[in-house]
Formats: C-alpha cells, sequence, structure tokens
C-alpha cells in the first residue's frame, strides 16, 4: 500500500461523526434520514447538543482524540494516560453530547475510583466503540494487542461484556484496514477475534 493510500481512521472517524451527528437521536427508518443527500446538516438543538453548526463532531471524536494523545504521548495503551486525557475533557466543563454512563465513570474517577474500578456495571452503549479507533490504528500490526487494550479502554466507562467486544469489534476492523485488508474482506476476521 502506498503512503498516500493509507487510511486515515481518525480523519474518517471526525467526519462521519460531523455528518450523523445530526441523525443519532433518529430512528433508522426516520424521513429525514431517507431523504438525507449526505451534506453536513443543521443539529436540532436539545440539553445534549445545543447550539452546534453543521459540520461540528461531536464527544465521539472529543474522546478519540484524547485517547489518541495519550498513545501518542505514553507510546503505548495506558489506562492511566488515556483516564487523564478523558478526564481533562471532562474537567473542561465541555459535556455536550457526553453519554450518562461515560459522565457517571469520570465522576466516579473524580471521588477516587481506581481504574479498574470506574466502569459502570452493565453499561451496555457504545460510548467505547465511538471512541477506540485510534487503538486499532495504533496497534494495526497486532490485532490481538489491539482487541486487548481496547477491552481494557473499554472497561474504564463500561463495565459490561457488550461494550467490551463492540470496542474490541471496532478496533479490530481499524487494525486489519491500517494492515491492507479491503473492507469486503474485513467482518470474518473481526468475528472471529471476538469472544462469544
Amino acid at each position: 500500500m502506498t503512503e498516500s493510500r493509507q487510511p486515515a481512521p481518525l480523519l474518517g472517524l471526525a467526519i462521519g461523526d460531523s455528518l450523523g451527528g445530526p441523525f443519532e437521536t433518529k430512528h433508522f427508518s426516520s424521513q429525514e434520514l431517507a431523504r438525507w443527500d449526505g451534506s453536513f446538516h443543521t443539529w436540532e438543538i436539545n440539553e445534549l447538543q445545543p447550539e452546534r453548526k453543521p459540520g461540528e463532531w461531536t464527544d465521539d471524536t472529543k474522546a478519540a482524540l484524547a485517547l489518541a494523545t495519550s498513545l501518542v504521548e505514553a507510546e503505548t495503551y495506558n489506562p492511566v494516560s488515556a483516564l487523564a486525557r478523558y478526564m481533562e475533557w471532562y474537567d473542561s466543563g465541555d459535556h455536550r453530547g457526553m453519554g450518562k454512563t461515560i459522565k457517571q465513570a469520570l465522576q466516579r474517577i473524580s471521588q477516587g475510583y481506581h481504574w479498574d474500578q470506574s466502569g459502570i456495571l452493565h453499561a451496555e452503549g457504545n460510548g467505547t466503540a465511538m471512541r477506540v479507533a485510534p487503538i486499532g490504528a495504533f496497534y494495526h500490526r497486532n490485532v490481538l494487542t489491539a482487541a486487548h487494550m481496547a477491552r481494557i479502554d473499554a472497561g474504564l466507562t463500561h463495565n459490561s461484556i457488550e461494550a467490551s467486544e463492540g470496542s474490541a469489534a471496532v478496533a479490530i476492523g481499524v487494525s486489519l484496514l491500517c494492515d491492507g485488508y479491503a473492507k469486503s474482506e474485513v467482518l470474518a476476521p473481526v468475528i472471529a477475534f471476538l469472544n462469544d
């Protein structure tokens, strides 16, 4: 693969997030989504997403950027380093779009919980999968390590098998894509690397 054709997972995540953000509370069969022309849409103002302009990204990209920054600084995945970056985001006060589970877990950290006890029990949301692409890219030469680190990162906020495996699935997929797999070849190995 030539350098110019390398996948850019963080950029792709941010673009997809900014395109899809206005639809995240819509049902998949909504008429608004069915009529979508692929352009940036105006946000519906609500308590989670106040005052967003078309093309703005959400908490998904903010969390992924925090994780990517941690990976670059630590030169590995380190849950303490990742949490420090997530806490910077939390402490900034910009909680627009931040999910209830992530907010609760970060509150627990601020109350002194250890990182391996901070995850909210039975939290099955996708808050872990939305942020994990940087782990897949960082460990693209070792899919097992990518999956393992993604599971640890998921546990910081979501203490459930569903969240853990969802996070691992995204990290594995990104890892394989960054390693040269075609999109059509990714699903089977992702499933093979997941726990039941």
